[in-house]
């Protein structure tokens, strides 16, 4: 055989066994088993709003706050104590972030004149006694009274407007008590039907619910806006019980006779547009 010729067809040897080989079946490559995926955490659910229960609107109107008066704090609630409160939790969150503005406007409170609030827990304890208080920069709510009284809402805007007056002493107690009760039956509560007062008993001090229905009278039937007025002295720190007459033109006592007759003679008993609620 001439070598020349062998040698020039060995490319294309090598070529055909190239092809051959190409176009030989080749062993399945076994596919990559892929990296397991960690769970994804669920989502927690969007906790319910004030939307999911019943809550008296506001039956009276309120005036708008003027314009950079009112720093409204955040407000959370914490139920770690008592979660299955965790729903009212958010209810009294929502109300208190709605009503804190409306609150300061109905007092005239200016947050630029003090040290504002920036956040405000509300506590919901487990072992409390009692109702309700507030220490200046928090609220803390009795877990048992809530779940004996579920539909008191009242109770947090009473103690929201301890937390709006936020006054340097706590001078003249009871008006400081009839004021919160004030802006919760006369604004939150408006529309509830009151208890008749015993005014062979009762004075315009008891503080709570009877200070309150006397403001309420005063504001309506003497001096509108006397309540702000007050509260401002307050907060000014600048209150004494001669204001009354500087305000209204006729001292307390006087006053007071004035709506224990009117009271009486407006028999049956009046609606909490003269007065609130029972609140304790």
């Amino acid at each position: 055989m001439n070598h020349s010729l062998r040698f020039a067809l060995r490319p294309t040897t090598l070529i055909l066994f190239s092809a051959l080989a190409l176009a030989a079946p080749r062993p399945a490559q076994a596919q990559a088993t892929p990296a397991p995926v960690a769970p994804v955490a669920p989502v927690k659910p969007v906790p319910p709003t004030a939307k999911a229960v019943a809550v008296p609107p506001p039956y009276a109107a309120v005036p708008d706050p003027k314009p950079g008066t009112v720093l409204a704090p955040v407000f959370v609630a914490d139920t770690s104590e008592v979660p299955e409160l965790q729903t009212w939790g958010y209810v009294a969150e929502s109300l208190c972030q709605t009503w804190y503005p409306k609150v300061s406007a109905i007092l005239g409170a200016d947050d630029r004149k003090r040290k504002p609030l920036s956040r405000v827990t509300i506590f919901f304890k487990k072992d409390m006694k009692g109702v309700a208080y507030a220490n200046g920069s928090d609220l803390y709510i009795a877990a048992d009274w809530v779940k004996a009284h579920p539909d008191d809402y009242g109770m947090v805007i009473h103690e929201l407007t301890h937390l709006v007056q936020r006054y340097p002493s706590y001078q003249a107690s009871w008006l400081v008590e009839g004021i919160a009760d004030y802006v919760r039956g006369h604004y939150f509560e408006s529309a509830t039907p009151m208890r008749p007062i015993n005014f062979d008993k009762a004075k315009y001090t008891d503080a709570y619910k009877t200070t309150a229905a006397f403001l309420i009278w005063v504001d309506e039937n003497r001096k509108k806006g006397a309540v702000q007025e007050l509260s401002i002295a307050l907060s000014a720190g600048t209150y004494t019980d001669a204001l009354w007459k500087q305000v209204t033109g006729k001292d307390a006592p006087t006053l007071w006779e004035e709506f224990a007759a009117a009271t009486k003679a407006a028999k049956p008993a009046v609606s909490a547009s003269t007065a609130p609620p029972q609140l304790r």
